[in-house]
């Protein structure tokens, strides 16, 4: 009866290690094929963004409720005749707009917290 028993709870362990060999496995592939993915939010440090010109002129990370994430000004120099730019985030900087233009570079409401992204443009894709 023991050894049933023994050969019950070895049979369950192997058959559970196989089943978290595959959520491994998963988990892996959806990691690889989010790399290539454009992130909308929210943001991280790697992620794939797309920025558009807003209405005010400035780029702008396409969003869906997180609004706020800038292009960095380094990142601009670069692109600054494109209409939109595709870049991999490699420093994000949380900052709180000011009351003047120096401290306010993308005229919000004073004391209204942005992100400043730096990123890594990816090639162009023709």
């Amino acid at each position: 009866m023991l050894t049933n028993n023994v050969h019950l709870v070895v049979t369950q362990l192997e058959e559970s290690k196989k089943e978290l060999a595959q959520v491994k496995d998963s988990e892996e592939m959806w990691k690889e094929v989010s790399q290539h993915r454009i992130s909308y939010g929210p943001f991280s440090v790697k992620d794939i963004v797309l920025f558009l010109k807003n209405e005010k002129g400035f780029y702008e990370a396409f969003n869906r409720g997180h609004p706020n994430r800038y292009l960095s000004e380094e990142s601009k120099v670069i692109s600054r005749t494109k209409d939109q730019v595709l870049g991999i985030i490699v420093e994000m900087t949380k900052t709180k707009a000011g009351k003047n233009k120096a401290s306010n570079p993308y005229d919000l409401t004073p004391g209204e917290e942005y992100y400043r992204l730096t990123v890594e443009l990816m090639p162009d894709v023709t």
